[in-house]
C-alpha cells in the first residue's frame, strides 16, 4: 500500500512494489502489466505517477513498453545468473581497468619467500611431507595456536583447530555439524555470495538484515529466532564495512540471548591499515563457545593455496572434523609444512607491503568517490566499496562497462534475492594508480547520463 504521508514520492513507491513483485516471482519475465488506468485505479494516483514509475522500472531493467501495447516484464533472475556465469568465467584483459578482483597482484605474491619455505620443508621432511595427516598431529595447528592467535588475543584448545582448504569449504562443513534443512539463518544484506550458496544448497530457511544495521539485527532476532548468524566483521565484502568493537561485543551477548550460533568469517583482518579503527575477532571474546571463527589465508597470499583453519565450539568440534575427513580426508601436509614456515619467517615481512600497497590506494580511491558525491552506506575500511547506480540497473552498467574496457562486480554477485539491484562492487587492488581516477570518472559519468 502507498503511504501518502511519506516523504518517499508516490512513483518510486509504485516502483519499489511493483519490483518487489518481480523479485518474488508473483510477476513473471514476458508477462504483461495491468493498464495504466487500472494502475492508476489500484495505486488511487493520476497517470503521471504511473507513467514516472513504469519509465523509472525501464531504465532499471524491469520492464519494457511495446508501443501500442503496454508494458512487459524484462527482468529475468536466469540474466542476472548468466551475468553471474560469464563474470567468473571471464579473463580480465591485461590491459583493463580492473575494479573486480580482490585478490592480491601477481606483484605482491611472495614467490621467493615460498618457494624457500617450500625447500626448507622437503629437505628437512622430505619424502614424509607428502603423506597423509590427522588434523590433531598438524604442525601448522600448533603454530597457530602457539603464536598466531595470540596474537588475535583468541584462545582456544589445540582439539577445536581444524585446518581447511580455504574458507568456502570451512563454511560448509561448520554449517552441516550443527544446521539443517529448513533452519533459519541471518546473513548480512549483501553478503559473499559463496556463503550465501552454501545455505541456499542446504536449503536453509535465509533472512537477511542491511549490512551493518544492527537495530535491525536485533528485530529479526528476536522475531524470528534464527538458528545461526554469517557474518564478516571487519571489510566485510561487499561494502567493506567493518563493525566497531561495541557493536561486536553487543552483538555477541544479544545472539547468546537468543541462542544463536555465530558464522564468523575473517579474511583480511590481518591488514588494517587504519589508525583510527580498533578490531578484534568476535571469537576473542567468545566465553560461551557460540563462535565457529572461518579463517582464510586465500586472500593474503595466493588463492591457489586454498588453505584456513577453522575454531568450533567444543561441543560441535569433533563434528567438524568428520566433516572434513569425509569432504577431502586432509588439507595437503606438504602445504600445511610449508605455511608454517612462512608464517613464521616471512608473515609479518609480507603484511607490511601489503599495508604499503594498500594505503596510497585506499585514500585516492575514497577521496575519488566522495568528491563525486556516490552514495557510500558506510565509509569502508578495506579493500571493498559499494557504490549506487542510482537508477540504472547494475548488469547494464556493468555490460556497457566492459565495452571501456571496465571491469566491476555487478549486484548479483552477493545476493540473488536483494531488493536494491542498483548497486557495484569496486576493489582497487588490481587497479593501477593512474587508472583509479579515470576509471571511475567513466563510472561516474555514464550512472550520471543515464538519470
Amino acid at each position: 500500500m502507498l503511504d501518502k504521508t511519506s516523504n518517499i514520492p508516490l512513483y518510486l513507491q509504485i516502483a519499489n512494489i511493483i519490483k518487489e513483485n518481480i523479485l518474488s516471482k508473483k510477476y513473471f519475465y514476458g508477462q504483461k502489466l495491468p493498464s495504466l488506468r487500472y494502475l492508476c485505479k489500484e495505486f488511487g494516483v493520476n497517470i503521471s505517477t504511473v507513467t514516472n514509475a513504469l519509465k523509472l522500472l525501464q531504465d532499471q531493467g524491469f520492464v519494457k513498453a511495446v508501443r501500442n501495447v503496454g508494458y512487459f516484464i524484462s527482468y529475468s533472475e536466469k540474466d542476472d545468473i548468466s551475468s553471474f556465469e560469464d563474470f567468473i568465467s571471464q579473463n580480465i584483459p591485461k590491459n583493463a581497468i580492473d575494479f573486480a578482483s580482490g585478490n592480491l597482484p601477481y606483484s605482491l605474491y611472495p614467490i621467493d619467500e615460498f618457494k624457500h619455505s617450500l625447500d626448507i620443508v622437503i629437505n628437512k621432511f622430505g619424502a614424509s611431507a607428502f603423506d597423509y595427516i590427522e588434523n590433531k598431529n598438524s604442525p601448522l595447528i600448533e603454530y597457530l595456536l602457539e603464536n598466531y592467535l595470540k596474537s588475535q588475543n583468541i584462545y582456544c584448545k589445540l582439539e577445536n583447530i581444524i585446518i581447511v582448504s580455504g574458507a568456502q569449504q570451512g563454511i560448509e562443513i561448520v554449517s552441516k555439524s550443527f544446521l539443517k534443512p529448513g533452519d533459519k539463518i541471518l546473513i548480512e544484506n549483501p553478503t559473499y555470495f559463496g556463503a550465501y550458496s552454501t545455505f541456499r544448497s542446504m536449503h536453509l530457511d535465509i533472512d537477511d538484515f542491511p549490512t551493518g544495521n544492527i537495530e535491525f539485527l536485533e528485530y529479526k532476532m528476536k522475531r524470528f529466532k534464527p538458528k545461526a548468524l554469517y557474518i564478516i566483521p571487519f571489510s566485510q565484502n561487499p561494502t567493506g564495512f567493518t563493525y566497531s568493537i561495541d557493536e561486536l561485543k553487543w552483538i555477541y551477548e544479544l545472539s547468546y540471548k537468543n541462542n544463536v550460533f555465530i558464522i564468523e568469517d575473517d579474511f583480511f583482518s590481518d591488514v588494517n591499515i587504519f589508525d583510527d579503527v580498533n578490531f578484534m575477532p568476535i571469537k576473542s571474546i567468545d566465553y560461551k563457545e557460540i563462535v565457529f571463527y572461518v579463517k582464510s589465508f586465500s586472500r593474503l597470499l595466493m588463492p591457489a593455496l586454498r588453505l584456513g583453519f577453522v575454531i568450533s565450539p567444543s561441543n560441535l568440534s569433533e563434528d567438524v572434523a568428520f566433516l572434513k575427513w569425509t569432504t577431502d580426508i586432509s588439507t595437503s601436509l606438504f602445504i600445511q609444512l610449508s605455511f608454517t614456515e612462512f608464517l613464521n619467517r616471512y608473515y609479518a615481512i609480507h603484511l607490511n607491503r601489503i599495508k604499503e600497497y594498500i594505503k596510497p590506494k585506499y585514500n585516492l580511491f575514497l577521496n575519488t568517490i566522495l568528491k563525486n558525491s556516490y552514495y557510500i552506506p558506510q565509509k569502508p575500511t578495506g579493500i571493498f566499496s559499494v557504490v549506487s547506480t542510482k537508477n540504472l540497473n547494475a548488469i547494464s552498467l556493468y555490460n556497457t562497462l566492459k565495452q571501456y574496457n571496465i571491469y566491476v562486480s555487478p549486484y548479483n554477485l552477493f545476493y540473488h534475492n536483494i531488493n536494491n539491484s542498483n548497486f557495484i562492487r569496486l576493489s582497487f587492488m588490481n587497479t593501477e594508480i593512474k587508472d583509479i581516477v579515470n576509471g571511475l570518472h567513466t563510472i561516474f559519468e555514464i550512472i550520471k547520463n543515464f538519470q
